[in-house]
């Protein structure tokens, strides 16, 4: 039976503290099932919220944790990336859809403003869909700091639709 094991480590002054974080233990169907959106996901790990949002627009938010930081406790770029790229991926999912089948053709950001813990408590990306093809959606992505609101980054993604769930067949 395959496991997978999430660590996290932290710094207590010059030494590293690493620890179990999360053990999940699955069976080698549920690790390849169509349906797996509710088990431990990538997403779900980071410990993205989803938040209601119209159609054509996704809102995801993240409760900053040191985790997410680097050592000198401002959160890491690939937090801010990964977290505009799901945010860009789900502005082009139907509202309704449970699991979309889509992968990240092209990413890229513009880091703006560096986010200390604690003075940024938690981010906040808005993402909207630019243009719509049919087997693509192109999305521009903006992540704040909460609570004041600053604009750390922005971005565009494309985005390329699995044949079993495209919005627009």
């Amino acid at each position: 039976m395959p496991r997978l094991t999430c660590v996290r480590s932290e710094a207590d002054g010059e030494n590293f503290i690493t620890r179990d974080y999360m053990v999940v233990e699955r069976q080698e169907s549920e690790i390849h099932s169509e349906n797996n959106w509710a088990k431990p996901n990538f997403g779900a790990i980071l410990g993205f919220i989803h938040e209601e949002a119209p159609n054509e627009r996704a809102m995801v938010r993240l409760d900053v944790q040191s985790e997410h930081c680097n050592l000198r406790g401002m959160v890491h770029g690939g937090v801010l990336m990964s977290l505009m790229d799901a945010t860009g991926l789900w502005a082009g999912v139907p509202k309704g859809e449970a699991v979309p089948s889509a992968a990240t053709v092209s990413l890229n950001c513009s880091f703006l403003r560096g986010a200390k813990r604690g003075e940024t408590t938690s981010l906040r990306a808005e993402a909207l869909v630019t243009k719509r093809g049919r087997a693509l959606h192109f999305a521009s992505v903006s992540v704040y700091g909460m609570p004041q609101n600053t604009l750390l980054a922005t971005g565009q993604g494309i985005y390329s639709w699995g044949a079993t769930s495209n919005p627009s067949a």
